[in-house]
């Protein structure tokens, strides 16, 4: 597919010379025709300054005005000032005069030569396509509506995509809870089952102690009781010493081996 380009319209101006330029632009044309202007002084280009102001002044054939002086509409490159033809410059028919308007940064101004542009008039045409404020204003609204309607439905993409990816984001947080509260009750029953473990290693130790010292409380009395028996043994044996001598002489003669004979004194 061929891509149409706007159409340029080389026009050179001078100061102060009274020659008449014209050029053919059809009627309505919208953002599709260029003014391609440069400017002289006695026959030498002017060297365009970035700090100069640039405005087109304008009188439609309806005797209505316009001044265009947006960064958009008018810019400068290669010395050669561009001028983006607007639609409301082209609303009317016929001769619209046209001047260009310099500032210059002191205060100093500049009106270049008048130079014509054409109009041609559409094929179809009437009253609905008069040069009125109103109309502008209403193409104007209609474009800007049809550009927020544009910008709305590619908002309402975005909100789709950006509620999409909220609510991904929260079903990952949501799993992400899950998890960690999974790991925060596993954590919570093995430190619990330490504390179960600890309390009754604890109590294993204390029965332990107890069990040892039991078996040394019993240990201690039993050598108590074994001293004690040494002791009566000991004593009875004393007791018992010089008190029975063996009866030899008069034993039996079945007295079994070993056995005494108790005699008084």
């Amino acid at each position: 597919m061929i891509d149409i380009k706007p159409i340029t319209h080389e026009i050179q101006l001078s100061f102060g010379v009274s020659d008449v330029k014209r050029t053919v632009i059809k009627q309505n044309s919208k953002d599709t025709h260029i003014l391609a202007i440069t400017l002289y002084d006695n026959n030498d280009a002017v060297t365009m300054d970035p700090d100069w102001t640039i405005t087109l002044s304008a009188r439609k054939p309806d005797n209505t005005f316009l001044v265009e002086e947006s960064e958009n509409k008018i810019t400068v490159s290669d010395n050669i000032i561009n001028i983006n033809v607007s639609q409301q410059l082209l609303t009317a028919p016929g001769s619209v005069k046209c001047e260009l308007v310099i500032y210059k940064p002191d205060g100093a101004c500049y009106f270049s030569d008048t130079f014509f542009i054409y109009v041609e008039p559409n094929v179809n045409s009437g009253s609905e396509l008069e040069s009125t404020s109103e109309y502008h204003s209403i193409v104007e609204t209609l474009i800007q509506v049809k550009e927020c309607e544009r910008e709305v439905l590619k908002s309402k993409e975005n909100v789709d995509k950006i509620e999409e990816a909220i609510q991904d984001t929260c079903d990952e947080l949501r799993e992400a809870v899950e998890i960690t509260n999974g790991l925060i009750e596993e954590n919570r029953m093995i430190q619990q089952n330490e504390s179960e473990r600890i309390q009754k290693e604890s109590e294993r130790q204390q029965q332990e102690e107890k069990r040892q010292a039991d078996t040394a409380s019993a240990l201690e009395r039993a050598d108590h009781a074994a001293k004690r028996a040494d002791d009566a043994a000991i004593k009875c044996e004393s007791l018992l010493d010089g008190k029975m001598e063996q009866l030899s002489d008069t034993e039996p003669e079945d007295q079994p081996e070993g056995f005494f004979w108790l005699q008084e004194y």
